[in-house]
């Protein structure tokens, strides 16, 4: 997977977590104590908020911890309002502010307060005409997003401080969630301004308000000072500190970072090309970019507009077949185009262009196989699709919104965290979490997961949790045992498990669900029919004496496919996604591609030998190719010392020797005109290189092999 909404979160860089972890071993003390551990914690915490402010050019004083930009933006806007409640209750804002900023306008709507909203022109900034417009002698507060999180759009912040100097009683606040580590902050002409450690590299859970000197706000925690009298509670010394750490980061490095900015012609702006180029080369400008990437005619045109270093392309296939690494690695880059130019297909291009090693996963091939499936089907049979593991090696959050847009009714995860990422990436439909257990069953109520129940202890723990939250009729999934003994009720417990449901009004059995074991093995057919007899008597005498309907299901990808009397309500869907039949299907579509590239060949005598143990013994001159893929990133060692050949121009170039934990070598000698940089193709759809043939050299099933690959492998995705 390539992971790229760092607007929404990005991975604690591994200095700031170390930072934190050391801080939290050797200070345990209080900040607020007067023992030596406490004076050591707030000597700790002191240097952290000095650093902090002079990465934000305020002072130590004018920072206040909190859990994070939700909490600053409620802090100050709820107590600008009670500050100023005295000199009116007008506040303007925009529609593009996060939520904790709008909930909070709401909830300050409902206590009296009028709120407006300003116009946004058509390139996304504030409308400073209908701003100035909307202010009045009792407006109190201006609140505005510095960035917007969807859009990208650069408020005006600077002119809207400048505007509102006229106004002494109206306070500005500004949230800088999406802009610190992106662009330069100012304080100045601000009131207060919000800011959250993980959106740039730092930990969840530490945000600051910077708050003007001398403003005076109502605290919205009382019982006692902390690091200072606006904020109670233990001080989070660790988290101060790595969010100093990170800060300190983008501070010295991360904004020093060249900025790519693709850009294709705008089409239907309503404006004339004059007036629309002229205002984009402003916004380049003010946004640091570094280099301009234009693709389309009238950019080329306006060149001369633009500053900072520039290439036009014609279209987007020129750009994908002319630019250079040089545009794209270690650079922050934002690509923006119309949906003429397919920008999705530039996206995946230079996502190569940028990581070695890649899982390409072709969600049309994907959608194909879910169509293939479907055909099997009665029109009015569910399906449940397979998200476990993320997504067999496949990725989670790309297939999930995939099969979410397709109208599957049912993803299915093993554990809850699983289905608590794919809720936190903004995943809606009912999530089915496999493997429950009792240690994760607040977390999915709280995320409306819903468990697999195999056993009297899970249905009471879980029902108790339910009970907590004060709700009824939870959906629950109960699983029959009919033959594969894992998990699940057996027969001779159905009569109790009525009772107790009956007597359980905290949940509802939303399905009745079973496995089949062997129903990909035509040698255990006689026990598949029996087990599917088994389940439609079990699951049947369960159903009936519910006092509402549920669904049923048992049949598996394979199933679908030989058992057509076990599809009942539902069918689950996994392997088949995938690409893989209970036996090879060329009516299936494998999705996955693993690629590297050589990083170094080598000219080598015979007699010598390549990699450890020396295993690796060559009986001629060869040439080797190093492959940064090892058995870190999912490529078993058995399948080296000439047992998996890769492909090298379309083909095949054994694994010489040992397979090494982050690369291995192969042998390109009988292959013509190879050099380094060149791709290489670990397993594939093309035959004796896909996921199947390389679990036949392990005597394993592809599912090992696909859901082996490393999650430091990169997942890059594409779609027509």
């Amino acid at each position: 997977m390539i992971y790229l909404d760092y607007s929404a979160n990005t991975p604690v860089d591994e200095a700031v977590l170390q930072r934190f972890c050391e801080v939290e071993r050797n200070c345990p003390g209080n900040a607020n104590s007067r023992h030596a551990a406490g004076t050591a914690a707030k000597a700790a915490i002191d240097a952290a908020t000095q650093s902090i402010a002079r990465s934000l050019n305020v002072q130590p004083a004018e920072i206040i911890y909190t859990s994070g930009a939700s909490e600053a933006n409620n802090f100050a806007i709820k107590s600008i309002a009670r500050l100023e409640r005295h000199h009116g209750r007008h506040i303007i804002s925009t529609p593009l502010e996060h939520s904790s900023v709008s909930g909070s306008l709401t909830a300050l709507q409902e206590q009296g307060y009028e709120i407006d909203l300003v116009d946004i022109r058509q390139d996304g900034t504030v409308d400073l005409a209908h701003l100035k417009k909307l202010l009045r002698p009792d407006t109190i507060l201006v609140a505005v997003t510095a960035v917007d999180s969807e859009l990208g759009v650069v408020q005006p912040v600077a002119e809207i401080a400048e505007m509102l100097k006229a106004c002494p009683h109206c306070h500005f606040h500004v949230d800088a969630t999406q802009a610190v580590g992106k662009l330069p902050v100012s304080f100045a002409g601000i009131d207060t301004m919000s800011l959250t450690a993980h959106k740039f590299y730092g930990l969840n859970g530490i945000g600051v308000l910077v708050k003007r000197r001398g403003l005076a706000l109502e605290p919205l925690i009382h019982g006692g000072e902390s690091t200072t009298i606006y904020r109670s509670g233990t001080p989070t010394v660790a988290l101060a500190c790595s969010l100093a750490l990170a800060l300190d980061y983008l501070h010295n490095v991360a904004l020093s970072r060249r900025r790519t900015l693709v850009l294709s012609d705008i089409a239907q702006s309503g404006l004339t090309d004059d007036e629309l180029y002229g205002r984009v080369a402003g916004m380049v400008a003010r946004a640091g970019i570094d280099t301009l990437v234009g693709i389309g005619p009238k950019l080329k045109r306006y060149a001369a507009l633009f500053g900072c270093d520039r290439e036009f392309y014609a279209s987007t296939d020129e750009c994908i077949s002319r630019i250079g690494r040089r545009a794209v690695a270690g650079r922050a880059v934002l690509l923006k185009g119309a949906r003429e130019y397919r920008f999705e297909k530039l996206a995946h291009a230079l996502a190569r262009k940028s990581h070695t090693t890649v899982l390409e996963v072709d969600l049309d091939a994907m959608i194909h196989n879910l169509n293939y499936f479907r055909s099997k089907l009665d029109f009015r049979t569910r399906l449940v699709a397979m998200v476990k593991a993320g997504s067999y090696g496949a990725g989670d959050f790309e297939v999930a919104q995939m099969l979410q847009h397709q109208g599957v009714n049912y993803l299915a995860v093993a554990f809850a965290d699983e289905g608590v990422l794919l809720r936190e990436r903004g995943i809606r439909m009912p999530i089915v979490v496999l493997n429950a257990d009792e240690g994760s069953f607040d977390l999915m109520v709280a995320h409306r997961l819903e468990p697999e129940i195999y056993n009297f202890r899970s249905l009471a723990f879980f029902s108790k949790a339910v009970e907590r939250v004060g709700e009824e009729s939870y959906p629950i999934h109960i699983k029959l045992d009919t033959g594969m003994h894992r998990l699940g009720f057996m027969e001779g417990g159905l009569d109790m498990l009525t009772e107790t449901l009956g007597e359980t009004p905290s949940v509802k059995v939303a399905t009745i669900f079973s496995h089949l074991n062997c129903s990909d093995m035509p040698q255990e057919d006689r026990y598949t029919r029996e087990q599917i007899a088994r389940f439609d008597r079990m699951s049947g005498r369960l159903a009936a004496a519910l006092p509402y309907p549920v669904l049923r299901h048992t049949a598996n990808s394979a199933a679908i496919e030989r058992f057509p009397e076990a599809q009942f309500d539902m069918c689950r869907l996994g392997l088949g996604l995938y690409g893989f039949g209970f036996e090879h299907n060329d009516e299936l579509k494998p999705v996955s591609t693993l690629k590297s590239r050589i990083v170094q060949l080598k000219h080598l005598s015979a007699g010598e030998a390549v990699g450890y143990g020396r295993a690796g013994k060559l009986t001629r001159d060869s040439v080797t190719a190093t492959v940064p893929m090892g058995y870190a990133d999912g490529l078993d060692r058995h399948l080296g010392c000439g047992r998996w050949s890769m492909l090298v121009a379309g083909r095949p170039a054994p694994i010489v020797g040992r397979v090494c934990m982050d690369s291995c070598m192969i042998d390109v000698t009988d292959i013509p005109g190879v050099e380094e940089g060149d791709e290489v193709v670990i397993f594939s759809a093309v035959p004796g290189n896909t996921p199947e043939d390389m679990a036949r050299v392990l005597d394993t099933i592809p599912y090992e092999v696909m859901t082996s690959v490393s999650g430091r492998v990169k997942r890059i995705y594409s779609k027509e």
